[in-house]
């Protein structure tokens, strides 16, 4: 049986899993973020719960509340405009990163190598704290 994401509204404070506090996350996507990856990562993080929007739709009003950011990328999605991706993508318009975690999982990057960390400086140039998720083949913290 398929394990769902337990989403949360972001008005209501953390929900309790037995006596351990919950916490509140934006989970952003990429297109056709497959859900292998997605209960993967809440299987690894069960003491958070996830609101889940796709990168393309959501704007940033969606994701001002939440202090951590997950980010799920396909490194086909990002492969060549790796100092780009983060200003063209309408969910981080006109969103204030600073002070921000900013956990950043990729997918797909067997066979494609990204820059990634040209893509955490982008994030960490706008105040956040970005980290880089061991699945993405190296580990870049800032």
């Amino acid at each position: 049986m398929l394990k769902r994401i337990p989403l949360h509204p972001t008005v209501e404070n953390p929900a309790t899993k037995g006596s351990a506090p919950m916490s509140c996350a934006a989970l952003i996507c990429t297109a056709g973020c497959p859900s292998d990856v997605t209960e993967k990562l809440a299987e690894s993080l069960p003491d958070v719960c996830f609101d889940c929007y796709s990168s393309e739709v959501t704007s940033a009003q969606n994701i001002c509340p939440y202090k951590d950011i997950y980010l799920l990328i396909s490194a086909e999605d990002i492969i060549g405009i790796e100092e780009d991706w983060l200003n063209t993508t309408t969910a981080f318009k006109g969103i204030s990163l600073k002070e921000r975690n900013v956990f950043i999982q990729g997918y797909r990057n067997e066979l494609l190598s990204p820059d990634w960390e040209a893509l955490l400086n982008t994030f960490a140039s706008r105040g956040a704290v970005p980290v880089l998720l061991d699945s993405a083949q190296a580990q870049v913290n800032f």
